[in-house]
């Protein structure tokens, strides 16, 4: 006959100097997610402090939540100070590309679509509405980043109100 036992734990201890954080990310975002891209968080009792790391992994099991699809991307932040516990709330952003030294515009700048990236926008030029097509790259949530078509000190009409054109 063989006997197996188990102790019972007694204590557990944890490494609090660097955090793993899970951030839940829908399935509809998490195809733009790819290890090495920055990430950072603010938690509710301090928003102004970043908290800063580089996106390690995607699980690959999602979780099911109110029949919403998630899967957890991880990344690890340095916590030297211990200000930060363990099941903490944050606010995450993990940051999919950067630009810089580019023009940009904000979405509502743009008018109809003429192809893949491709758009009309209407500019003053010598107190005249001219219309020119431009390629657009990056963009987030009100911004995008202009790849061709305009030159810095271009004026675009970003809205029209009833007394006529506003830049």
């Amino acid at each position: 006959m063989i006997a197996a036992q188990q102790a019972p734990n007694i204590l557990t201890l944890a490494d609090l100097s660097t955090m793993l954080v899970k951030a839940q990310v829908s399935e509809a975002d998490v195809i733009h997610l790819k290890p090495g891209q920055k990430a950072w968080f603010t938690v509710l009792g301090d928003p102004l402090t970043r908290y800063e790391g580089t996106l390690k992994d995607i699980l690959p099991t999602p979780e099911k939540v109110n029949d919403a699809i998630f899967y957890y991307a991880r990344f690890e932040v340095p916590n030297p100070q211990g200000i930060l516990r363990l099941e903490m709330t944050a606010q995450v952003h993990i940051q999919l590309s950067e630009v810089k030294n580019v023009i940009t515009l904000p979405l509502s700048a743009l008018g109809e679509a003429i192809g893949d990236n491709r758009y009309h926008v209407r500019l003053l030029r010598t107190g005249e509405v001219k219309e020119r097509e431009i390629v657009i790259g990056a963009r987030n949530d009100t911004d995008v980043a202009v790849v061709k078509g305009l030159e810095e000190g271009d004026e675009v009409i970003i809205g029209e109100g009833a007394a006529g054109a506003a830049k």
